[in-house]
């Protein structure tokens, strides 16, 4: 344990000098700062439409963010985790330190969990608070009149728990590739995959298209959370972090 300790320490010293380190504080400040002067702008047309805002507010900040920057995050995540270790070609330095590689595995991979639990935990956060000063400002809009903290709480734990495949792909991926070009290639290539496919009756099995059906989900109002799009997802983190973890046994560094 206290290996552990102090390979996940290294890990976190080493990852906040990294652009994914601050993307988890400015993404989803920038998402829900443009969705909150929006409503601003645009509040007699909101006030008009004398519906729950919430769903209006929640779901174009989580439509942003499912569809466009958690897929190209979690690709960035998983990048710049392995990247210092391939830019100085320090694999063979970290394998030859006393500890077991299982140890530096799980490291790297809770490092990169943290990262994502914290850019949606502050989306969350953003989220609720940028709809209280709303409510507050333009009492008008409605805000103070219902409560979808559970509903969007729960959103945004099926977010969390649908891009777990998705994270372990483009980990996993990080750790076979080097350069950043095919990661991020991969990333937005899901991406774009995973769009066209949302739809499709199977796409519950493809990863990339989990957190777009979760999307929809939230605009349905529904509020299970261990469904067929989390229980794939989590199957698939499952078998790709196994992989991952056999990769970085069989892992070259002579």
């Amino acid at each position: 344990m206290n290996q552990f300790y102090n390979c996940f320490r290294t890990e976190l010293l080493k990852t906040k000098r990294t652009l994914s380190f601050s993307g988890a504080i400015i993404i989803p400040t920038v998402i829900t700062g443009v969705n909150f002067l929006t409503f601003v702008v645009y509040r007699e047309d909101f006030a008009k439409a004398g519906a729950n805002l919430w769903i209006a507010l929640a779901g174009n900040i989580f439509s942003a963010f499912a569809l466009l920057f958690l897929p190209m995050y979690v690709g960035m995540v998983g990048y710049s985790t392995n990247h210092i270790e391939h830019q100085a070609d320090a694999w063979k330095n970290l394998f030859a330190l006393p500890l077991k590689r299982s140890t530096i595995y799980l490291s790297k991979l809770c490092m990169v969990l943290l990262q994502v639990i914290t850019c949606v935990t502050l989306l969350y956060a953003l989220t609720l608070l940028s709809g209280q000063i709303l409510g507050m400002l333009y009492p008008e809009l409605g805000f103070q009149n219902y409560d979808s903290t559970v509903l969007i709480l729960v959103t945004i734990v099926k977010f969390t728990l649908a891009s777990l495949g998705t994270l372990a792909i483009q980990y996993v991926v990080s750790i076979y590739w080097s350069d950043f070009i095919k990661p991020m290639g991969a990333a937005l290539i899901g991406l774009v995959v995973g769009i066209l496919l949302a739809k499709w009756k199977f796409a519950f099995l493809v990863p990339y298209s989990l957190c777009p059906r979760v999307m929809e989900q939230f605009q349905k109002e529904n509020l299970t959370i261990f469904n067929r799009e989390v229980l794939s997802s989590v199957l698939w983190a499952t078998g790709v972090f196994i992989l991952g973890y056999w990769l970085i046994l069989r892992k070259n560094v002579k």
